[in-house]
């Protein structure tokens, strides 16, 4: 059986070359929401899944390879992720899950429009100790006011990382927060650097009860750990392949 470790990596690997790992990697009646179409609306359950994945791979044929890691203990985990097309060019993307006896029931994923240039926040190694500037409560508070959350936040203390799905009532999306504090050679600031890719309301939060056409952008946020305010924003169109 995967750790919650190891789903990003295993998740990806079942997109790009085994869709056959739905059935260690999903409960029988997982369900997932996509930030681009309806298509996975319809999926439950690993042998749904499966099926489903194939028909991807022979349709489209990118290949997923899993970046900044958001682990919740055995409750919730997210991460970002690149999508590599036939043609070489890629895209980065989010997904959070909801996990039940340590293997997914709930995942929304939302892609971007293009690869994100934003240097990757802990993947599978954690940080030493004495540079998890922030225990719990405090990633949490930090990541309070950034969005209106739906639903439970994913806070790492051992990665300080934290994701969660959000939503304001018309729009939603997914973020991935990275907290830095200048002891990593990807991040000499100390700031929380967000990929955030948003889809419209009726697509990626079904359960809201919504229906609209899937519609968003792509933004990044660079915020000052200490005082909160948001020092960039950056926004785009976000492509819906």
């Amino acid at each position: 059986m995967v750790t919650p470790e190891q789903i990003p990596d295993s998740w990806c690997r079942m997109w790009s070359e085994d869709a056959t790992l739905a059935h260690e990697l999903l409960t029988d009646d997982a369900r997932q929401w996509s930030g681009v179409a309806e298509r996975l609306d319809s999926v439950v359950g690993p042998a749904s899944m499966t099926e489903f994945v194939r028909a991807y791979q022979r349709n489209v044929g990118n290949t997923f390879a899993a970046r900044t890691l958001v682990i919740d203990g055995n409750e919730r985990l997210a991460y970002t992720w690149d999508a590599t097309r036939p043609d070489g060019t890629a895209v980065t993307g989010i997904d959070v899950c909801v996990l039940q006896d340590g293997v997914v029931t709930l995942n929304w994923t939302v892609p971007a429009a293009e690869r994100s240039a934003l240097p990757d926040g802990p993947g599978i190694e954690v940080l030493p100790p004495n540079a998890r500037a922030l225990d719990r409560a405090g990633l949490t508070t930090i990541a309070a006011g950034l969005h209106p959350w739906h639903g439970n936040l994913a806070v790492d203390v051992e990665r300080q990382t934290v994701a969660g799905v959000w939503s304001d009532g018309a729009v939603g999306g997914l973020a991935v927060l990275v907290i830095t504090d200048g002891c990593r050679a990807w991040c000499r600031q100390r700031v929380i650097a967000e990929h955030s890719g948003v889809a419209a309301h009726g697509a990626l939060l079904r359960f809201a009860g919504a229906r609209a056409r899937p519609h968003g952008r792509f933004a990044l946020f660079i915020v000052n750990r200490a005082s909160g305010v948001t020092l960039t924003r950056r926004s785009g169109s976000l492509t819906m392949p």
